[in-house]
């Protein structure tokens, strides 16, 4: 008897990996976020496709409640990373779906759009790829999606590499339509 999943929306999952904690953002991670969101690496390599433009916030105090209203309203989900050994938040990953505007859990499974921005000093293919391994299995079984997608600019290996060993294949049809993305489909015993 398999047992009944809750909805993420009504109870945010939290995860673990062996350096990272995974846990719904919240204003107490403002002063750790403004410090990865005002590394120009990071901002340089945070996936900004259909977001109406660069996003550069000005201090800690407008990332307090930045994600709470779109959980709420059940839009996408974002996550606090933080480093087990410093007990830092070092980052962020979101779950949205798509085609933008469709919600989770419809007739038809989405396709999960994984972003993940990472402080600079934490880029590395070994982290990526701890976190993208993490998140494209439970992000398939709770989000219940039967593709995820994520995009890695041929400038970023490290996130490119990643994604190959975490068998994510160029996403050569542009299901999405733009560049640069890689995509998993998920399969039905993994799901």
């Amino acid at each position: 008897m398999k047992n009944k999943k809750v909805n993420p929306f009504d109870e945010c999952p939290v995860y673990e990996t062996e350096h990272f904690a995974f846990r719904l953002v919240n204003g107490n991670d403002a002063e750790d976020l403004f410090i990865c969101y005002s590394d120009p690496v990071t901002l340089k390599h945070m996936n900004n496709d259909n977001c109406g433009g660069e996003w550069r916030p000005q201090s800690a105090d407008e990332l307090k409640y930045a994600w709470q209203k779109d959980y709420e309203r059940r839009t996408f989900l974002r996550w606090s990373i933080k480093n087990k050994t410093t007990n830092q938040v070092i980052g962020t990953i979101e779950i949205a779906p798509l085609p933008w505007g469709k919600w989770f859990f419809g007739a038809e499974p989405p396709i999960g759009i994984l972003r993940i921005d990472l402080l600079s000093s934490f880029e590395k293919q070994e982290f990526f790829a701890e976190i993208i391994c993490l998140m494209a299995t439970e992000i398939a079984d709770d989000f219940e999606v039967n593709k995820i997608i994520m995009k890695a600019p041929p400038d970023e290996p490290e996130k490119v590499n990643a994604l190959i060993l975490n068998h994510f294949y160029p996403d050569t049809n542009r299901e999405i339509g733009y560049d640069d993305y890689y995509i998993k489909t998920v399969s039905e015993t993994q799901a």
